[in-house]
């Protein structure tokens, strides 16, 4: 069975010393990520702790 014929498709065949490509691409090194990105999860993260803290202080009340 080659890569094409795999359950999950292309994306699941083995690259570099028999990881997945979804590991891979997410786990590849050397790169520095864009501070901004870092900073728009934790402000979408704390939006979402907020939202949960008000609904709980609305059901609450």
């Amino acid at each position: 069975m080659d890569a094409a014929e795999t359950p999950d498709g292309p994306e699941a065949a083995a690259h570099d010393g028999g990881r997945p490509a979804w590991q891979h691409r997410l786990l590849a090194g050397g790169v520095e990520p864009d501070p901004r990105f870092t900073l728009a999860n934790e402000r979408t993260f704390l939006a979402w702790v907020r939202t949960a803290l008000a609904l709980l202080a609305g059901g609450v009340a």
